[in-house]
């Protein structure tokens, strides 16, 4: 018992280690085998967990909200046929729906430029598929393409691998792709595919550069969606002989060298989505040592009203910043030829100006500034503004200030608003039908701060514990101070703004935070009642925009999550980063106007290919005219030898059919060869068929091509054919079916009643004759064809 005991053990441990192993072969991931020297990736981690993490976003769910989905249904019912149509088509040619292909992706996206050998320069591209379990459509795939470009692959094997290896490919390119567990790898060279079944001692994942990046473009508990990556440290090594000896001294300088690596990366975290910039520099020199700011004075959220609907914290020391740019122009030219002609220019703009930017206007301000907006308890459409500016020398800025607005031609006036003193600026009255900007094309630097001046004119200020405040107009700062005693709570405990910045990074210089959905509101509900009215004119112009069905306000800012946009900088670089709306309105901007675009454009741009498939079917039948002439004039086929020859088939014409009653093909074609398929011709969206006369009184269509012989029907063969054009897809391809016979003449019609399986007859065209199912008499022109449409003249 003991001993069966002991097998059933040994047993169970092995199928244990089997599956373990089979389960890690499962897993291919590209990323994780790409050398630590990779020098671009663009990588999607996992295209399944995005999709369903997608799905519980706000931007998703504003698209599947009944309201909005009943909208956009609306514009998109126009072109769903043709849309569907194209696809429809697609997967006829290509054996694959839409819905298959896009399954492939169950997985890694990945593409990667790789230093496949350092000492010899020579770089690689690898990309990888991971489709899970749909092998089958994979390899269907696969095998269309090689059907469709006529390439071939070599197989040869590594470490038990099949690799197929193009053959048309560049000697020193081999290209080449393998199944490696449920993904498609595809390398450029089979060095570079070799290394990567091998996988690498030295890997790009386990590198501190890769692993900081990681760190700064996806933050901890995110979902990642997407990521590019630049390794710039591997890249200067790389290229770093073809750049001059002088340039990398000068890139040194600025602390350009000093760059490690350089990465964008978005994630989604709940609701929200969002994006980063990353700019991995831990050495800041030059003027990478200028974008190191501190961080924001976090006291100043309290003084940040509730209700706002905005608000930006900036911490910036311009006095130190100019430091740094001195010290930055002197380690550039230790002997001081940039520093003094830094100095010398800063000279002449402080005579211009009348005043020293660094030494007076900088040096009075402080490091720490806010601003907020909110929208006014009356209501309104536009939210109101504060900007507070933090000043070390009240009298200082003041001074400046002033000497500002007499350079501007700003006048600054006072009033009292409850013992506070509000001021503000004014532009002098000027006599009424001058031009204030007469002469200033002759100084372009005088226009700028005329236009700077009447830009400020009307804005109000006043000084408050070594603070500046600033507002769009003297109600406005009123309206402030009238109710900010009634501002008990600050936004720090507002619950949006609370969870907003969360996903802002500590230390960051710069913070704002918006949440849209009041002054969305506001403007929404103004402007679609405006728009309403032009609703008929609109949908004239053939755009299927319906204002009835327009989503109220409330529905959409239902979605709008508040959002924040940061600025950080720390040891390890810089970060740009955004969540939430700021980072999901642009994709909803960008989709409405696509949407809207589309609308308008995916009409339009159906008919443009409809007509330029009706041009070229046109302009085909009529070549095909030009040739039939020249095939019977120059009697290439003479059947009854009678020194007039016949009118050909159109594969006869282009060579790609033996001449009836022949066993060669002509010498030369008259025609360019055509893609037939029993008989019928398919060349931009339109099929093509020939007729020519046949014996008991009834024309031959190509395919019966054989059967076109005979005393009787060789003489009117020399004397006539029809050639008929119609549409692949009615109303996608096409919309008018065409024909042309000896006379030369295009005549069409509007019919949708032809299809690949239901081809014109023969006399479809012609009026009623004796004979005119054998081609005889003449073509309907305005007047009902043997089919039952009327036929039009090309010119009518």
């Amino acid at each position: 018992m003991k001993k069966y005991a002991k097998f059933s053990l040994y047993l169970a441990l092995i199928l244990i280690t089997t599956l373990s192993v089979h389960a890690e072969e499962e897993n291919f991931s590209l990323i994780d085998q790409l050398p630590s020297h990779s020098l671009l990736v663009a990588h999607w981690p996992d295209i399944p967990q995005t999709i369903d993490a997608f799905q519980k976003t706000s931007l998703y769910q504003l698209f599947k909200d009944p309201e909005v989905k009943m909208f956009i249904d609306s514009m998109y019912d126009v072109a769903k046929p043709q849309v569907e149509g194209m696809l429809q088509q697609a997967e006829q040619q290509f054996g694959i729906s839409l819905q298959d292909a896009l399954n492939i992706f169950q997985g890694e996206v990945t593409l990667a430029l790789v230093d496949v050998n350092f000492q010899q320069k020579k770089l690689g591209i690898a990309a990888t598929i991971n489709f899970g379990e749909n092998g089958e459509t994979v390899n269907k795939a696969i095998e269309l393409l090689k059907q469709m470009t006529q390439i071939t692959f070599s197989t040869t094997t590594y470490e038990n691998t099949e690799i197929l290896v193009l053959d048309q490919a560049p000697p020193k390119m081999k290209v080449c792709y393998a199944i490696l567990h449920n993904s498609l790898v595809i390398c450029s060279s089979q060095e570079l595919m070799q290394q990567l079944i091998a996988g690498q001692s030295d890997k790009l994942v386990d590198s501190a550069n890769f692993k900081t990046v990681l760190s700064k473009v996806f933050p901890e508990g995110s979902v990642p969606s997407k990521m590019i990556y630049v390794n710039v440290e591997q890249a200067l090594q790389q290229f770093s002989p073809m750049i001059p000896p002088q340039a990398q001294q000068i890139g040194g300088m600025l602390g350009f060298m000093n760059i490690k690596s350089i990465a964008a990366g978005g994630s989604i975290s709940g609701q929200r989505i969002g994006s980063a910039m990353f700019l991995h520099c831990e050495d800041k020199k030059g003027v990478m040592s200028l974008l190191d700011f501190g961080g924001i004075a976090e006291e100043n959220v309290q003084k940040i009203p509730h209700h706002s609907i905005s608000a930006s914290l900036v911490h910036a020391d311009y006095d130190e910043l100019f430091r740094k740019v001195e010290a930055v122009l002197q380690e550039i030219d230790p002997n001081g030829g940039l520093l003094a002609q830094y100095k010398q220019g800063s000279e002449q703009l402080q005579q211009m100006l009348g005043f020293s930017l660094q030494d007076e206007l900088f040096a009075s301000m402080g490091t720490d500034h806010y601003s907020f907006a909110y929208m006014p308890q009356e209501g309104g459409l536009l939210p109101r503004g504060v900007s507070a500016v933090q000043l070390k020398d009240i009298n200082k800025f003041m001074e400046v200030l002033n000497k500002i607005c007499a350079s501007l031609g700003v006048d600054i006036e006072s009033t009292d608003a409850n013992g506070t003193k509000l001021s503000y600026f004014s532009v002098p009255l000027g006599k009424f039908g001058e031009d204030p900007f007469k002469d200033l094309e002759r100084n372009p630097v005088q226009g700028f701060f005329v236009g700077l001046g009447l830009g400020l004119s009307g804005m109000a200020f006043f000084v408050e514990n070594n603070y500046m405040y600033m507002t769009a107009n003297v109600h406005d700062a009123k309206d402030f101070l009238t109710n900010r005693s009634n501002w008990t709570k600050s936004i720090a405990t507002h619950e949006d703004f609370v969870s907003a910045k969360k996903h802002v990074p500590q230390g960051s210089s710069f913070v704002l935070y918006t949440d849209l959905r009041k002054p969305f509101c506001g403007i929404w509900n103004t402007v679609t009642p405006v728009v309403r009215p032009f609703d008929g004119f609109i949908r004239s112009l053939g755009i299927p925009f319906d204002s009835a069905l327009v989503p109220r306000a409330v529905t959409i800012s239902r979605y709008l999550t508040p959002g924040t946009l940061s600025y950080t900088c720390d040891q390890h670089g810089m970060l740009l980063s955004s969540n939430g709306t700021l980072e999901a309105t642009l994709p909803l901007v960008g989709v409405a106007a696509v949407g809207i675009t589309a609308a308008i454009a995916v009409p339009a741009v159906l008919r443009a290919r409809l007509k330029a498939n009706e041009a070229s079917a046109i302009a085909t039948l009529r070549t095909i005219s030009s040739s039939q002439a020249m095939f019977q004039s120059s009697a290439v086929l003479d059947q009854n030898e009678n020194g007039t020859g016949e009118y050909g088939f159109l594969q006869e014409l282009s060579g790609q059919q033996n001449l009836r009653g022949k066993n060669h093909t002509i010498p030369s074609a008259y025609l360019a060869t055509m893609n037939f398929r029993d008989g019928i011709a398919e060349k931009s969206g339109y099929y093509f068929y020939c007729y020519l006369p046949g014996s008991n009184g009834t024309a031959v269509g190509e395919k019966d091509a054989s059967s076109a012989t005979g005393d009787d029907a060789t003489l009117l063969q020399e004397n006539g054919f029809v050639v008929y054009a119609w549409p692949i897809r009615y109303g996608n391809t096409g919309e008018r079916v065409f024909a042309i016979n000896q006379s030369g003449e295009v005549i069409s019609c509007y019919t949708s009643s032809y299809s690949r399986w239901n081809i014109p007859k023969a006399d479809a065209a012609y009026a009623d004759a004796k004979d005119s199912s054998n081609l005889q008499g003449k073509f309907s022109v305005n007047d009902m064809g043997q089919d039952g449409n009327y036929w039009y003249s090309l010119y009518e």
